[in-house]
């Protein structure tokens, strides 16, 4: 009996030491581990921040690619600290966690840019400070539905038994595509959210920036990328401590690669840059007109007179500096110009009584069989100096929650509490302005005559399709039409201002943009920002606008960069499929024939 006791007790306390050594051994562990979510939302976080400022130093452009570096890593590194690394490489996560990163680095990406939404909402949409930041969060989780699909292939890819699937260049050419085609279905799918795309923190970079006319903005998203993955290709050998023969055998090809892209990314940049105009080059001098009219007043009967007023004067201010066509910003009309109130009449007679043609925002009427028995548009109209209407475009892309309901019967009841009482009604078809006859200048009569322009109402720049569709057309002077008094001094204005300008480097064609209380702004075909305004300040801008439109690359094949990626992506599945075909071939059991003698 005693014998039996001591054998208990000593059994106890060999199971009590095993589980104690468990623990330790667990708790040693956890300290050298890296989170990965933590990893993920803080490098989503940094990316956010890059959106911020107006303009980001060379310095800190070099910095962005270590951002997406966590995608790139072996899986193993995040579920063991970097010591235990090399002996855990079997480690692998489930679908659901590669997604899960994917979203987190996505989400927190959006919620840091994206921050503007929130006092936006707040203050013209009524809600609630909860619910604008819930209707951020709402957002911010449908964004990063797409990076958590581009880590979730790429999980899926690094899981692979096979050559492919351990050649970083492949990795990082995969991540480039998958990057690449989420980043153009998340600016089309369910009306698309075009904002912020990756490439468009290159702006403000004189050696890099001219590249989208070769490549497009999306093109620059998949640079970033494929040199993001090049990168964890140099840098994982490093983790792991291997050996100098091994280090240059991994890391060798992909830092040559990586050298080569940089490289020629500068160099066809600079040498774009340095491009001269074509000579005999003739230009129209434009003056713009930021108005800076309050939103909260705006749309005010007591204001229109004054809206009027002050636009009238600023016109006249630009008419004494030679302006030779007038543009006012979105809606700087806010009636309806066709059939405005009486009371209103002779202050817009005199206002619109001016000597050289006009465009201008306005509001359209269009009846239809509803309760009130008509809906508005959101316009823009070309005036000949003669007070004639020669043209009207209707804004086609119109904003989601902002400019009309989607999906009513789901989100119906926001109505009430936006204030978003009737939807405006789209446009079916782009148009293009002609505002001089012959007769304009008697010096440059011909090319004044052959101006084109291309009207865009402010969220319809952000979608380079339709840019491009407009420039097919035969546009070769573009004017954006805007109003982002609605957005307060937050960083969308200049988000908006950076992304609206590379459709003319993409295009090649000068572009004038004209904001109600900023940022306007005049850009050449080449890419030569020429005026830029103040924010929330009244201005009269005259600029000398070069009419330097030409082809480019980007102008002749569109978005060659998505349909390239589709493709690579499509054959890089095809090789998968092939590799698992001939892996299962190779592994399966072996016939043997006895032959009798």
């Amino acid at each position: 009996m005693i014998s039996l006791d001591t054998t208990k007790i000593t059994g106890e306390g060999t199971g009590q030491k095993l589980n104690s050594e468990r623990q330790d051994a667990r708790m040693k562990n956890r300290k050298g581990r890296v989170s990965a979510p933590l990893v993920f939302a803080l490098s989503g976080f940094f990316l956010g921040l890059f959106f911020i400022p107006e303009k980001i130093s060379p310095f800190l452009l070099g910095v962005l690619p270590f951002l997406f570096v966590p995608l790139f890593l072996p899986n193993a590194f995040f579920s063991s600290g970097a010591k235990e690394y090399h002996s855990n490489k079997k480690q692998e996560r489930t679908s659901g966690q590669s997604f899960f990163l994917g979203w987190i680095f996505g989400m927190v990406e959006a919620l840091t840019s994206l921050w503007w939404v929130v006092p936006t909402i707040k203050h013209f949409g009524h809600l609630p400070f909860i619910l604008a930041l819930l209707s951020l969060f709402i957002l911010s989780s449908y964004l990063g539905l797409f990076t958590g699909l581009v880590q979730f292939g790429l999980d899926i890819w690094k899981q692979k038994k096979s050559a492919s699937a351990s050649d970083p260049v492949t990795l990082s050419l995969l991540g480039a595509c998958l990057w690449t085609i989420m980043e153009v279905l998340r600016s089309e799918l369910f009306t698309g959210f075009p904002l912020n795309p990756l490439g468009d923190l290159i702006w403000g970079q004189k050696l890099l920036i001219p590249n989208a006319s070769i490549i497009g903005a999306t093109g620059m998203s998949f640079a970033i990328v494929f040199i993001s993955g090049l990168l964890s290709a140099v840098i994982v050998p490093i983790l792991e401590k291997i050996s100098p023969k091994r280090f240059r055998a991994q890391a060798f090809p992909a830092a040559s690669i990586l050298l080569l892209t940089v490289f020629t990314c500068f160099i066809m940049g600079g040498t774009l840059a340095k491009k001269p105009d074509k000579p005999g080059t003739q230009s129209i001098k434009v003056g713009v007109i930021q108005g800076n009219i309050p939103q909260d007043l705006k749309w005010t009967s007591q204001y229109l007179k004054d809206t009027l007023h002050t636009y009238h004067q600023l016109s006249e201010q630009a008419l004494i500096q030679g302006a030779k066509i007038l543009l006012w910003p979105e809606t700087a009309i806010p009636v309806v110009i066709d059939s405005p109130p009486r009371s209103l009449v002779p202050a817009l007679n005199k206002a619109l009584n001016l000597p050289v043609p006009l465009v201008t925002g306005t509001i359209g009427l269009v009846r239809e069989p509803n309760r009130f028995g008509f809906s508005f548009s959101n316009d823009a109209i070309v005036r000949s100096r003669n007070g004639e209407t020669l043209g009207r475009y209707t804004k086609m892309h119109l904003v989601p929650f902002g400019e009309y309901i989607p999906f009513p019967s789901i989100f119906g009841w926001l109505r009430e509490m936006t204030g978003i009482t009737g939807d405006l009604v789209p446009g079916n078809q782009q148009e293009l302005f002609t505002p001089f006859d012959q007769e304009a200048s008697p010096t440059n009569s011909d090319a004044y005559g052959r101006i084109r322009i291309g009207p865009i109402i402010c969220y319809e720049a952000m979608y380079p399709s339709l840019v491009h569709q407009l420039v097919l057309k035969g546009a070769n002077l573009l004017v954006v039409f805007t109003d982002d008094a609605w957005y307060g001094k937050t960083a969308a204005s200049h988000q908006l201002y950076q992304q609206t300008m590379m459709r003319a480097i993409e295009e090649g064609v000068p572009m004038i943009r004209a904001a109600n209380s900023g940022y306007s702004g005049v850009i050449s075909g080449r890419g030569e920002l020429i005026r830029t305004s103040g924010r929330f300040t009244k201005e009269s801008i005259t600029s000398t606008v070069p009419l330097d439109s030409h082809e480019t690359f980007y102008r002749k094949h569109g978005e060659w960069v998505f349909r390239i990626s589709l493709l690579i992506f499509l054959f890089l599945l095809a090789i998968r499929e092939m590799e698992f075909h001939n892996s299962g071939i190779k592994s399966g059991p072996v016939q043997t024939t006895n032959n009798k003698s």
